[in-house]
């Protein structure tokens, strides 16, 4: 295979035809149609999609982006609520409730439409309920954790699980880590820095547990211990987050200066960036899917009493992807 050199002393590798598939910062020159194809990067974006049927913050969530559940929350009157409902990509359905009407269950993406769990989480004024598990159908309690907490983090899939901080009684914060295998919870080595009402991303053994109450620390574990990374750009609370925990987004959020946010940055696996804003500043959403299709659903919106401004609109995020642009020489 023949070089092409002229470009800044750069070697641009040639082949006679396509290519195929190339990766972000790639250069190849087609010498049958005298291109050049660079891999580029599409900026990502929020928009519109379907809203839920009920109104609410601080409940559970599972799936894709086409294929999403949420359940419980915090809803006006009853303000404790045990309802579950589906997507299907077009459209939000109720289906079968919680066993145990909740709020303040934990935050991120745990498992998918058809094998959920609900972690964690109080009845006002303040009982603590154990896991319940969700097989697509109906709620079945599960094994309780070793400490049952709400406003804490959650990863994983239905099987392999991790529950990170909370808020736990008679304390505000905690840095209590447990895993589940699917029929029990173990404790596990304990975050580096107490914290809740934050969000968690990745899978039981590569995860994040993203902010604190107002603050921009990160922590990454690898199935034993937890290491800090590098922060977010904004301090927040509970935001919301999908991903892995080398491609991650954390969204929305609470501080001090801004007490609802829109703002959403996305993770390499090394550093934070700031992205597009969603339409809808708000706190306490719902999420389902991963960085390249998403979801943010719900969640509180103006700052009053806890039971208000409670909203129904889903966003859809589209996410950074490679794409091949092509120029022809002539």
């Amino acid at each position: 295979m023949a070089t092409y050199k002229g470009i800044r002393g750069v070697t641009i590798p040639t082949v006679d035809g396509d290519p195929g598939t190339i990766q972000l910062g790639e250069i190849w020159y087609n010498s049958s149609t005298k291109a050049l194809r660079v891999g580029k990067t599409t900026a990502g974006a929020w928009a519109s999609a379907p809203a839920i049927n009920t109104g609410r913050a601080a409940m559970m969530s599972a799936g894709t982006s086409t294929a999403a559940v949420i359940a419980g929350g915090e809803r006006p009157g009853t303000f404790s609520s045990a309802i579950c409902e589906e997507f299907n990509g077009s459209s939000w359905t109720e289906v079968n409730n919680l066993t145990d009407a909740r709020y303040n269950v934990a935050s991120g993406t745990m498992g998918t439409q058809t094998a959920a769990l609900a972690v964690g989480g109080h009845d006002y004024p303040v009982s603590y309920h154990p896991v319940e598990s969700y097989d697509g159908t109906n709620w079945t309690e599960s094994a309780d954790m070793v400490k049952n907490r709400a406003m804490l983090a959650c990863c994983g899939i239905q099987t392999a699980a991790l529950a990170m901080a909370s808020e736990t009684p008679p304390t505000t914060s905690g840095g209590l880590s447990e895993e589940w295998d699917g029929s029990s919870w173990t404790e596990g080595n304990d975050l580096n820095n107490t914290r809740y009402q934050n969000p968690g991303a990745g899978t039981q053994t590569a995860a994040l547990v993203i902010c604190d109450y107002n603050d921009v620390n990160v922590e990454s574990y690898n199935g034993t211990s937890w290491t800090e990374v590098n922060n977010v750009n904004t301090g927040r609370y509970s935001s919301t987050a999908f991903g892995i925990q080398t491609s991650a987004a954390t969204f929305g959020g609470s501080n001090p200066s801004s007490p609802r946010t829109a703002a959403t940055e996305q993770f390499d696996g090394t550093s934070w960036t700031e992205v597009g804003d969603m339409t809808l500043a708000r706190f306490q959403s719902g999420s389902a899917g991963t960085v390249t299709s998403g979801l943010c659903i719900s969640g509180g919106g103006q700052p009053s009493t806890p039971t208000s401004g409670l909203r129904t609109e889903t966003e859809e995020w589209t996410g950074d992807y490679v794409a091949a642009a092509s120029v022809t020489s002539s």
